[in-house]
């Protein structure tokens, strides 16, 4: 299965727990809506523990947490848009978000950003 994920280059953590940015939906780790934008644990309940990371079943449903006005700001704090291939076995699905494990990724690739394809 292929996951959606916003990393930084470096050291691989998402921009939300990675702080020091802010962006539409995200304050640095602040979470303005957990309707809208809800935590693994308030999402379908599928929970977030040590060692694993969030990301999405879609490009289209990693936009709704990313949208392409965030694109500048990201790339330039050094996140990429990564297509992950994993391991299905174990992946949890949320409304909002899956949760995986990262030794399950088999394959890793960058999706330009909006910002890039315009370079």
């Amino acid at each position: 299965m292929y996951i959606y994920r916003m990393q930084h280059v470096d050291d691989g953590k998402g921009p939300i727990h990675r702080g020091g940015l802010t962006l539409t939906h995200f304050n640095s780790r602040s979470n303005p809506s957990t309707d809208n934008y809800p935590t693994p644990w308030s999402d379908n309940g599928i929970g977030l523990y040590r060692g694993e990371q969030c990301g999405c079943k879609s490009l289209e449903q990693l936009r709704h947490w990313f949208p392409e006005q965030d694109d500048g700001k990201l790339l330039k704090a050094g996140f990429r848009c990564m297509r992950l291939k994993v391991d299905g076995r174990g992946v949890r699905k949320g409304n909002y978000q899956v949760v995986f494990k990262p030794e399950k990724i088999m394959e890793r690739k960058i999706i330009p950003l909006s910002v890039e394809n315009n370079a």
